[in-house]
């Protein structure tokens, strides 16, 4: 029981590192992009890019699903979407809508599932954290590109299948009290 709490609090951990994130400019020209939903290309066409989103893939050997949500702190507002369709629209906090990116160089469209740490690398360059956890024979692990005060980006795998992706959070320095 104890190996599973531990293992739990790893994948916890894991997950809130996908809350750490990138500064780089993401040339979307030179790389094949995911095609936009119907439902998608409306929201683009109302909001535009999101400050900020989620991508969860799923894993090899479950039906293929992506499921994303786009933040909109200027509006307030996310966007929920399950392989392109509409899922629900939802109010974000204010402590939220700030710490998101205002013009994010990353898009949702430019993380696609055939998309490897090899290429997520020789796309972006050496990240500036990895992180990597073993649950028997597979490998859970996380790439990221963390500036301050510059939009982040955190690409997590299992073994080398993407498996979640998570952009547009600005990490700020504290200030002394």
């Amino acid at each position: 029981m104890n190996i599973l709490n531990n293992l739990t609090d790893r994948i916890l951990l894991l997950l809130l590192a996908l809350f750490c994130l990138l500064s780089v400019q993401i040339p979307a020209e030179s790389w094949t992009t995911a095609p936009l939903s119907p439902a998608q290309s409306r929201c683009l066409k109302a909001y535009g890019h999101p400050s900020q989103f989620f991508i969860q893939f799923s894993c090899p050997g479950f039906p293929k699903r992506r499921i994303e949500k786009w933040l909109y702190p200027d509006q307030g507002i996310s966007i929920m979407f399950d392989n392109g369709f509409f899922v629900k629209r939802s109010t974000i906090s204010k402590n939220l809508a700030q710490a998101c990116a205002t013009n994010a160089k990353s898009k949702p469209e430019h993380f696609v599932s055939t998309l490897t740490r090899k290429n997520i690398i020789n796309w972006l360059g050496q990240p500036d954290q990895t992180e990597e956890i073993y649950l028997g024979k597979h490998t859970i692990s996380a790439i990221r590109y963390i500036k301050l005060g510059k939009e982040m980006t955190s690409v997590t795998f299992y073994d080398d299948n993407i498996v979640g992706v998570l952009s547009g959070f600005v990490l700020k320095a504290q200030s002394a009290k």
